[in-house]
């Protein structure tokens, strides 16, 4: 008897549905957002859009939100507007902020500042060349 139940709750939790199986129902998947977006008639998208991003939006990352950002204009189609882009950018700036560390990085090998690239050495040939050869 205790073999069948068991059976019985193994084959329930293997068959329920992911999120419920899982635990993992309020993650961000941006695939989500497109299908729930894109299957909405075009008068409904923009609320649609707003609510999920109401409440699943503070779970992205800022790569997902930027995704979501990217791609808006295909998945909205007609119903795309400031609205939109306007909750987008303001989940990405509070990500920005309570992250504490920025995604654009500070590297200083980047750019050393005391290398001047823009000399003007650099162009005289260029210079010279333009002015040989297109005279008014």
């Amino acid at each position: 008897m205790i073999r069948w139940l068991v059976y019985f709750f193994c084959l329930l939790y293997f068959s329920a549905p992911y999120s419920f199986a899982t635990g993992h129902g309020d993650r961000c998947i941006v695939a989500r957002f497109r299908a729930e977006v894109v299957q909405a008639p075009a008068s409904e998208r923009e609320m649609v859009a707003t609510e999920w991003l109401k409440n699943m939006g503070d779970k992205c990352s800022i790569a997902k939100l930027v995704e979501i950002g990217s791609n808006r204009a295909n998945w909205m189609g007609v119903a795309d507007g400031p609205v939109i882009a306007a909750e987008i950018d303001g989940l990405i700036e509070i990500k920005v902020a309570t992250s504490g560390t920025s995604e654009v990085s500070d590297d200083e090998d980047f750019l050393d500042e005391d290398e001047d690239f823009l000399d003007d050495e650099d162009f005289s040939d260029e210079d010279e060349y333009l002015e040989d050869n297109f005279e008014d």
